[in-house]
């Protein structure tokens, strides 16, 4: 027995010796080491090379506690990009799972905040291509996490692992984008928390980033009004002294084409508005009628 088990000790002891003499005899053998080595002695001195040296260096040389906090930071980095789904299971949720068994104020309080980030996220993604997103009124985005916090069965169900693995979805994706919906399994609770979120919360999105929109077209419909004006007031004052006449009126025209075009944009998110307050209304009622039946 103690024959057997040195042996199997030096045959552990030497399995990684053996496994490094191999790996530099194929080094050696297949040409590659030299012509690597050489080729980076070239390009070191050279940015974007430099750099990666410089901060490998770094690394090399700092205290060990900096060291590790390096290799967690860049791995965490790497898991987050990699694996956003049980990165946000590992990590958020052992973070949720600690303040709910300690602190369920802070655990409802930390699960608000995400939701008020979901929306400001789903915010930007309402807003078309090429335009500035609209900024939810924080007022609002109070109001909406007070809602969630009294509801302590959507607040469990949005802190779960089954949710964190499909929430960085959930930020690049519209709510009520089919794509969700056909990813999440029947009544599963994924697709519950989507249609609670979709019914609860992403309606009072789309209507406060529309009225965001609408003041936005607004303002954008007043300034290209005053540079109309002040356009045609220099079109003017130029008819009467006979300077640049040409040029003013090109510049009348340019200021005129895009003055009609803020029109039309504020234009339509009125009707947008309108339409969503119609389609509200509609819903509260349609709401309230169930509740009715109900009782």
């Amino acid at each position: 027995r103690l024959v057997g088990e040195r042996l199997r000790g030096a045959t552990s002891r030497n399995a990684l010796p053996a496994a490094g003499l191999s790996v530099k005899s194929l080094w050696a053998s297949s040409g590659l080491g030299p012509i690597l080595l050489a080729t980076w002695a070239k390009l070191a001195p050279y940015p974007p090379f430099s750099w990666v040296l410089w901060f490998i260096n770094s690394i090399a040389g700092a205290p060990k506690l900096y060291r590790l906090y390096i290799y967690y930071t860049l791995l965490n980095s790497l898991g987050k990009w990699l694996l956003p789904g049980l990165h946000a299971q590992l990590m958020t949720g052992t973070w949720l799972g600690l303040l709910k068994s300690t602190n369920p104020g802070s655990y409802s309080n930390n699960i608000a905040n995400r939701l008020r980030l979901l929306l400001i996220a789903q915010a930007k993604l309402l807003a078309p291509k090429g335009t500035k997103p609209a900024e939810l009124p924080k007022e609002a985005l109070d109001a909406l996490c007070a809602r969630l916090v009294e509801d302590k069965v959507l607040v469990d169900a949005l802190g779960s692992t089954s949710t964190l693995r499909i929430w960085h979805k959930l930020e690049k994706t519209p709510l009520d984008s089919p794509t969700l919906l056909k990813n999440s399994a029947p009544n599963s609770q994924e697709r519950w928390v989507l249609e609670a979120l979709v019914s609860g919360y992403f309606p009072d999105v789309q209507a406060l980033a529309r009225e965001s929109s609408l003041a936005v077209a607004a303002q954008q419909a007043a300034d290209k009004m005053k540079a109309l004006k002040e356009a045609v007031d220099a079109a003017r004052f130029g008819a009467r002294n006979e300077a640049l006449v040409q040029q003013l009126l090109s510049q009348v025209d340019r200021a005129s084409t895009e003055a009609a075009a803020a029109m039309q944009e504020l234009d339509k998110a009125k009707q947008d508005v309108k339409a969503s307050s119609a389609a509200i209304g509609q819903d509260a009622s349609a709401k309230a009628s169930a509740a009715w039946k109900t009782k």
